[in-house]
């Protein structure tokens, strides 16, 4: 299964000729030290619990290759047990960070470290590198990245899409694990682990996980053991254990003996993703990228759906289905997650369930349903039109007779296209797609009595997939409101660059339009419109700001500018413009 976006869709990644430099932090790299390097390497790991298990993979992964190198790692104070468990580092603990619980602490913890870090790497330049701190990459949005894939790629690391969270566990976690079962009455395996406790803005309720607590004891005669804190309060359900207030380690021991996994978007779901457990994970707050903060794991659904929703905390049915098909599917589970035919990534995102079915979501858009039965709803009038012979649709002489959407609704019929894309000697194709309504759209049936998986095409799903198939973004149009959008696509071919590359073309994008240069830039940075919120485009002139690409910067600010006019915006503005004169005229100075 295919875990990240092939490379071969996406431009290739920024790996610069020359030293990396974040901030003005020199940046380790492992492509250009051997393993006799014996400098001293720096990280800042993240102040949440998630943060700390995530960079200590590339923590432990550095110091099996570099054995004579010295690890001086920052870290949160709450997390003690776990980072003094990595061994052959040296710790400074920087002031402890905002907690959920007491509402004390620092929002920027990092300032102080920062600085002794400056004035350290000044003494031996040569020798002293930045390998962890948050410097993702400008383009992780746009290749659906985690912070984890985001930050290892840029200091080199290749983990070939098996990068998990590391969890520092010892003999006497899992020896207390074993008693504390035995205590409670409860079988290896054979109970679900559930950590119900975040921030307030990334809390499931109380009344939900009551619901599921009795779902899981009735449907599937799991018990539920819960991890949390006093405050939380009791459970009175059936089956239900609590356990308040253990150790990390204490917590890991008992998540490595625990067959299923249910949580929010917080640490304990990383500890979880480090021992590859199935598991659910419920996000509520939609200020942040679900795809960026994941827990990392190929065995991990990821509910989304009050992404789509007034009400943010998603419906318990849809965590219920969500959970029932991890379990059921538990011995299988890579196998079952559909795979997305536009960019061939697994779809780990739930939006929404209907019965026993769910609606999976790719990390571009793609929805895809896997129903089980027949669908219970009838075909609009557009849609009956779609089902025209997929040849019929695609022989087009003219741009008169763009290809529908909604016909490329089946693997078959897919699969058609491709063949006839891929041996054709079309130059252009159009698409007309409905922003609004271009889904859910019924497959033909294979004949068995079972539908086959239907797909509700993005944007950004249709641009990756014609990428695929040879063809860049030429230009989109709307002649009316009432109209579809119609996206021409032209030949990637060496001839055909030029014309397909540097054209300008205008193109919807969150609830607004992003102006781009030429279509080719979409992919790099913006493909991920899904999600999209125009304060992450100030994301990215931040991130390219900070690694010193002033000219990528200045284009990407003066986009967003264009999108939405904010005293933010022009400020980043501003600042790219500031930034590109003073590091010319330092250039051209040396």
């Amino acid at each position: 299964m295919t875990e990240s976006l092939d490379q071969g869709n996406l431009p290739l990644p920024m790996i610069p000729q020359n030293r990396l430099v974040w901030n003005g932090f020199p940046l380790f790299h492992v492509d250009r030290f051997g393993k006799e390097f014996s400098g001293s390497l720096y990280f800042v790991l993240g102040q949440g619990l998630g943060d700390h298990v995530n960079g200590f993979r590339i923590l432990h992964e550095l110091q099996g290759r570099f054995s004579g190198a010295q690890f001086i790692v920052y870290a949160d104070k709450r997390w003690e047990e776990l980072v003094l468990r990595m061994g052959r580092i040296e710790v400074r603990w920087y002031p402890t960070a905002l907690d959920p619980r007491s509402g004390k602490g620092t929002n920027d913890p990092y300032v102080q470290a920062h600085e002794t870090i400056r004035k350290e790497m000044t003494s031996h330049p040569e020798e002293a590198f930045l390998a962890y701190d948050h410097f993702p990459m400008p383009d992780r949005h746009a290749r659906g990245e985690t912070t984890l894939e985001a930050i290892s790629r840029t200091i080199g690391l290749d983990f070939r899409g098996k990068a998990r969270p590391f969890l520092p566990v010892e003999e006497k976690d899992g020896a207390f694990a074993d008693r504390f079962l035995r205590e409670k009455g409860l079988e290896r395996g054979a109970f679900a682990l559930l950590a119900p406790f975040s921030w307030p803005n990334k809390r499931w309720s109380r009344e939900r996980f009551s619901l599921l607590i009795d779902a899981l004891y009735q449907k599937h005669k799991l018990r539920s053991l819960l991890v949390a804190y006093p405050e939380l309060g009791s459970f009175e359900n059936p089956g239900v254990v609590m356990a308040y207030d253990l150790s990390l380690g204490q917590i890991g021991g008992l998540l490595s003996r625990s067959g299923l996994f249910v949580g929010l978007d917080s640490g304990p779901s990383h500890m979880a993703a480090a021992f590859d457990l199935p598991m659910v994970v419920i996000f509520v707050e939609r200020h942040t990228i679900p795809f960026e903060v994941r827990a990392l794991s190929p065995f991990a659904l990821h509910v989304v759906e009050g992404f789509e929703r007034q009400d943010r905390e998603p419906p318990t049915e849809t965590v219920c289905e969500a959970v029932s098909f991890v379990w059921q599917n538990r011995k299988n589970l890579k196998e079952e997650i559909p795979l997305c035919p536009a960019c061939g990534r697994a779809a780990h995102y739930v939006m929404g369930a209907i019965s026993e079915d769910l609606d999976f979501m790719c990390v571009c858009g793609m929805k895809i349903h896997s129903e089980r039965r027949e669908p219970k709803f009838p075909l609009s009038a557009s849609q009956k039109e779609s089902f025209l012979p997929v040849s019929h649709l695609i022989t087009m002489p003219s741009f008169s007779a763009p290809i529908i959407l909604s016909d490329m609704n089946s693997p078959s019929s897919l699969g058609d296209l491709e063949a006839d894309l891929e041996k054709g000697d079309r130059e252009t194709v159009e698409v007309r797609m409905d922003l609004e309504e271009s889904g859910p759209v019924l497959s033909v049936n294979t004949g068995k009595g079972v539908s086959a998986p239907f797909f509700r095409w993005s944007q950004d799903a249709l641009i990756l997939w014609m990428r695929k198939q040879g063809f860049v973004l030429k230009w989109v149009e709307q002649k009316s409101e009432r109209e579809d959008w119609i996206y021409r696509f032209v030949k990637d071919k060496d001839e055909m660059q030029e014309q397909g590359g540097n054209s300008p073309v205008r193109i919807p994008w969150s609830d607004g339009f992003l102006r781009l240069s030429n279509g080719s830039d979409y992919l790099r940075w913006y493909s991920f419109e899904k999600w999209s919120s125009f304060s992450d485009l100030v994301g990215i002139v931040k991130s390219l700001s900070a690694l010193g690409y002033d000219r990528e910067a200045v284009e990407v600010a003066w986009v967003a500018v264009r999108a939405k006019l904010s005293s933010r915006s022009l400020r980043w503005f501003g600042k790219a413009l500031y930034y590109r004169v003073v590091r010319r005229q330092q250039t051209s100075c040396m």
